[in-house]
């Protein structure tokens, strides 16, 4: 059991190394090259290599207690596992109550819905398409080139009957109430009497296809809603990690245990006969050297009668 429970932690510490070492290598490769330029990829280059050390680092802990048995650095791994599995457990929670609000509105005859801002919880608003945040999502949002898939759409009836996603929808087109005309799904012209609504994003519309509608607030809520998925599916993903990280500290206590019992059945004896020989000895040389600094000698070669009563007899 104890093998086994050795052998399955090294392979999962094995894979959590690689995964390390994969993030480092992506975190340097987006730095160096010139892809590495713009600010979305800039922007995740330090998590990923932050996150790449950590689990470098977490990993070699595993490999070299499990491997090597030192209890005392599968104690230190067995730590951060916890404060890994609070974590985790904590964010699961947190994602779940501030992406418990968001519902869309189905627009008559066409395959998607418009996102209002007001759907979506304080939190989200406030720390998520805030103005500093936004710049790099937006660029996050150009690099990806989302908006060019929907230039398959040939005319308006196959625009139309696509079911897009909330960023196409917030971000690639005007709000449906501004009864824009389409050109085509990237290009939109407004009404000769002027937009259908008062909405600020059908000003801020441009056919700029740098530009297109990453500056509305329905493409905010599109961001938002796509988030409000992604972090739910992340909450999902972070109670199987749960389980996943709890079976890594759970072969980790079985090696602990195997080896404290092993060192315990087989070494016992001689700690024992160590500590109360040391313990002796530190009594005998008290009481002689007190008395006359010289017969400490008698001390030491006592010490060395105890040790071979204890260890050879």
């Amino acid at each position: 059991m104890a093998k086994t429970s050795n052998v399955l932690t090294t392979i999962l510490n094995v894979l959590t190394l690689l995964l390390g070492v994969l993030l480092i290598f992506g975190a340097i490769w987006t730095t160096v090259h010139p892809g590495g330029e713009t600010l979305c990829e800039k922007t995740f280059a330090k998590p990923y290599l932050f996150t790449g050390i950590f689990l470098v680092v977490l990993a070699v802990l595993g490999i070299v207690g499990a491997t090597f048995k030192i209890n005392a650095i599968l104690y230190i791994y067995s730590a951060v596992l916890l404060i890994i599995i609070l974590g985790l457990l904590a964010f699961a929670i947190f994602a779940l109550v501030v992406t418990n609000k968001g519902i869309g509105k189905a627009v008559s005859g066409q395959g998607f819905q418009d996102y209002r801002i007001g759907d979506y919880s304080k939190w989200l608003k406030k720390h998520v398409v805030n103005e500093n945040n936004w710049a790099k999502i937006k660029s996050c949002l150009s690099d990806s080139r989302i908006c060019m898939a929907l230039a398959q759409s040939k005319n308006s009836g196959d625009f139309y009957r696509r079911n897009l996603n909330p960023l196409e929808s917030g971000c690639c087109k005007p709000p449906g109430d501004c009864k824009f005309l389409f050109v085509n799904a990237t290009y939109w012209q407004a009404p000769k009497s002027g937009p259908g609504s008062n909405d600020p994003d059908c000003a801020t519309w441009s056919n700029n296809q740098k530009k297109l509608c990453y500056n509305c607030g329905s493409c905010k809520v599109g961001v938002l809603t796509n988030m409000r998925h992604l972090w739910r599916g992340f909450a999902v993903l972070n109670f199987s990690i749960l389980i996943f990280v709890i079976l890594v500290a759970v072969q980790s206590e079985t090696i602990k245990r195997y080896q404290n019992h092993v060192i315990s059945r087989y070494l016992g004896p001689w700690i024992e006969a160590a500590c109360l020989c040391s313990n002796l000895c530190s009594r005998l040389f008290t009481l002689v050297c007190f008395d006359d600094i010289r017969v400490c000698k008698i001390g030491v070669r006592t010490f060395l009668t105890l040790i071979k009563t204890f260890v050879f007899s």
